[in-house]
């Protein structure tokens, strides 16, 4: 058996174990209910994923279900709101404001699992004022709401629904980017097919990501259901989500200085040891230097602590990369002294000599390595990290090339 082959059965076995323990959960919640009504709300085929999943969950609970569109027109002892995206600024506009509606018709209610977004006011407003139980899907929305109601953390319903009858062998890529109002594509790739609003239900839509041994983009469901159907799936955030770091370089050290080894082609750019952060409370007299590298006029006691860790990605797109390079004359007639924003002016030198995408693939992950210089250097799989990685992202059977792209 190879590492691979280890690393897959593992990450299924910890995949399987979580959503037993969602489960259990999401079903225990509605426990001690003599009428359970599943109220879904309205979207993309997607979501048509989540609200199939949501019914294999419930199979063993009898209930009733409705659209949050005709809620005025039903009453129980318990209302479960359907998990979902609906809670972030692009639309956010309907279930924040049905969420009071739901509670005057029901006794009790339990919104399942959903992305939040509290920076939005009548998101935040609606989970202040609620009395719901309310479930997360994602680590980092937990701890976003865990102070403004009563919330838990299961994973999305998405993962419950049965993808056995539709897995066969596929041939060819798949685009399958979102031309939303989530969408941070500045052009769409050639060919892309917007799945998840050109199907015409959800057969459709799940019969074509089968039909594909690869797929690319941006939507979570998309992405979903291509690794849990055994597809090779590359991920670009979409507006709606946060940035994750799951790769983490090992910082070289040594005595010889992280310049020369970055110049001189050993090392990438990201395996750099980067000259630590600062952490300080605010006052008058505090100066900060460029970069938060060194902090001076803090009154009061100075201390160093391996207890906090600075995540730095300062190159977080290809985009990125090229916006620092276009700053590199400016930087060089402020400062010509080569020591001073040496990286910067490298990357301007790169790009007059046409090599910036060969510099792009040195600080860029593919299967868990670097290629710097036609050599591959190895990463780590962040597990310090892991419990705010998306869960599918874990997800196993031929999932490669995790394609992470910041907002």
């Amino acid at each position: 058996m190879t590492t691979v082959d280890r690393r897959s059965l593992w990450a299924r076995f910890r995949l399987q174990g979580a959503l037993r323990r969602s489960r259990v959960e999401l079903l225990a919640a509605l426990q001690g209910a003599g009428s359970v009504t599943f109220i879904r709300s309205w979207g993309n085929i997607g979501d048509e994923l989540i609200y199939a999943g949501t019914r294999q969950l419930l199979a063993g609970v009898p209930h009733a279900e409705v659209s949050v569109r005709d809620v005025d027109e039903v009453e129980g002892e318990l209302g479960v709101l359907s998990g979902g995206g609906a809670w972030c600024e692009p639309f956010h506009e309907v279930l924040p404001a049905a969420l009071p509606r739901i509670e005057e018709r029901f006794e009790r209610v339990v919104v399942f699992p959903s992305s939040f977004d509290p920076r939005v006011e009548a998101v935040r407003e609606a989970l202040r004022a609620t009395r719901s139980r309310v479930f997360a899907r994602e680590p980092e929305f937990y701890t976003l709401i865990r102070g403004l109601c009563d919330a838990e953390l299961a994973h999305d319903c998405a993962f419950f629904f049965d993808y056995h009858p539709y897995r066969r062998p596929g041939s060819g890529l798949l685009l399958a980017f979102r031309t939303d109002a989530e969408s941070t594509l500045d052009r769409l790739p050639e060919g892309n097919l917007h799945i998840s609003v050109t199907c015409a239900d959800l057969d459709e839509w799940l019969r074509t990501i089968a039909a594909h041994e690869e797929v690319h983009t941006d939507r979570a469901h998309v992405m979903l259901a291509a690794a849990m159907l055994g597809k090779r799936v590359r991920y670009r955030s979409s507006a709606g989500a946060l940035a994750h770091m799951t790769w983490r370089a090992r910082a070289v050290r040594g005595s010889t200085s992280a310049q020369e080894l970055v110049e001189g082609g050993e090392i990438a750019f990201v395996e750099m040891d980067y000259p630590p952060k600062h952490v300080a409370r605010a006052a008058d007299t505090i100066e900060i230097s460029k970069g938060n590298h060194a902090v001076s006029g803090v009154p009061g006691p100075i201390e160093e602590t391996a207890a906090l860790v600075c995540l730095h990605a300062p190159l977080r797109s290809r985009a990125v990369l090229a916006a620092k390079a276009a700053t590199a004359s400016r930087v060089h007639e402020e400062d010509p002294d080569p020591g001073i924003a040496w990286q910067t002016k490298r990357w301007g030198r790169l790009a007059a000599e046409g090599r910036l995408d060969e510099e792009w693939a040195a600080n860029s992950q593919a299967h868990g390595t670097l290629d710097v210089r036609g050599t591959s250097r190895p990463l780590t799989f962040d597990t310090t990290l892991r419990d705010v990685v998306k869960p599918w992202l874990s997800l196993p059977q031929r999932l490669r090339g995790w394609l992470l792209v910041s907002r």
